[in-house]
């Protein structure tokens, strides 16, 4: 995946889900994970569901919180990717719910931040602009790394797109000024 090869990683970490259920519960849904998120990165929104939808169902029983949360972002992406708005906004919001039940500021962002690009998508401003805002605010609380920054980033050109999308350009430049200093 870093290689930006998702279609030689899927094929690995098929393997590797395989490999997962022999060794324990934890392995086999990490691995999971790993997979729908390269079938995500493949543009193989369809595959992410088959993978997603029955991990989902195995977490509602086991009452894991968390890792709920963590489902429901990425079954968000996979039904945006399939065009199925709604549905997605609904998947976000209980990454969301999950996420805060469980503390995570982290995974809190990632739910706002995915809802402010489905409504940017959706062209509804005033969402979009309100959800970016709340998901930077949670990634200035965040311990910065690699990962959070570039995921910032990204919330931050989302948020200058909304921005200059509503005439508000000099706001939007100071988010796209913002973007650059990562």
């Amino acid at each position: 995946l870093q290689h930006r090869s998702p279609d030689g990683a899927i094929r690995y970490l098929s393997q590797a889900v395989m490999l997962g259920r022999l060794l324990s519960e934890h392995e086999a849904f990490e691995s999971s994970l790993c997979l729908a998120w390269a079938c995500l990165l493949a543009s193989q929104a369809k595959k992410a569901l088959d993978i997603l939808e029955p991990l989902l169902h195995h977490l509602e029983e086991a009452e894991r919180a968390p890792q709920e949360g963590v489902v429901h972002n990425l079954l968000g992406l996979a039904l945006q990717g399939e065009g199925c708005v709604h549905k997605a906004a609904k998947s976000y919001l209980r990454a969301l719910n999950r996420a805060q039940e469980a503390g995570d500021v982290r995974n809190q962002a990632v739910a706002l931040a995915n809802l402010g690009h489905l409504s940017l998508k959706s062209w509804t401003p005033q969402p979009a602009r309100d959800h970016l805002l709340q998901a930077v605010q949670l990634y200035a609380q965040l311990q910065a790394s690699m990962e959070t920054d570039m995921e910032l980033v990204q919330v931050l050109l989302w948020l200058a797109q909304v921005q200059v999308r509503g005439s508000r350009l000099a706001s939007g430049r100071v988010c796209y000024e913002m973007a650059l200093l990562f």
